[in-house]
């Protein structure tokens, strides 16, 4: 319904997200609870092509995001980590986040396969670490990791972006 009601007035973008208790409509923030209806993804996808509708939508269900998106944006303590085409962030992962991420999605994983796990604690929102902010739960950690945050580096095609000095090497930015 919020998404019915939103597209009504005919906007060029919509902000969504299925992170909220409640609908928001004062900011124009709509809680999506069916999200994972078929129908509803339908909807979604129409209204996009037919209106040309860019639509932000935040959650944490990368099957809905893969469905449903031509570009997805991964963040990690309030930073995005890693931003590119659907297919190149979820078929040709680079930050070490976003690997981590998809590792321990259950519908991501090939039957019989452990998921994966990201050790150590998420961070403390009120100190953050200084560096990158992942480096304290990072498997491939450098010194200069724990001093400088990376800045976004292109790693692939279509503006295929990771922050990860493990890519500064590589001369491929």
């Amino acid at each position: 319904m919020a998404l019915v009601c939103a597209s009504s007035t005919r906007p060029n973008f919509i902000f969504a997200t299925t992170l909220l208790h409640r609908s928001r409509p004062q900011c124009r923030c709509f809680q999506l609870e069916d999200y994972h209806d078929p129908h509803f993804l339908a909807l979604l996808s129409e209204l996009r092509e037919k209106e040309n509708l860019s639509i932000l939508f935040i959650t944490h269900d990368l099957g809905v995001v893969a469905e449903t998106c031509d570009r997805v944006a991964v963040a990690y303590a309030g930073r995005i980590v890693e931003i590119g085409a659907i297919d190149d962030v979820l078929y040709e992962t680079k930050h070490p986040y976003t690997k981590g991420l998809l590792g321990a999605m259950p519908d991501l994983i090939p039957h019989g396969h452990p998921l994966q796990v990201i050790t150590g604690s998420v961070p403390d929102g009120l100190n953050p670490v200084a560096g990158c902010p992942f480096h304290p739960r990072c498997p491939d950690v450098m010194d200069i990791c724990r001093a400088q945050e990376s800045p976004f580096i292109n790693v692939g095609q279509d503006d295929h972006l990771a922050a990860c000095h493990l890519y500064e090497k590589e001369g491929v930015s």
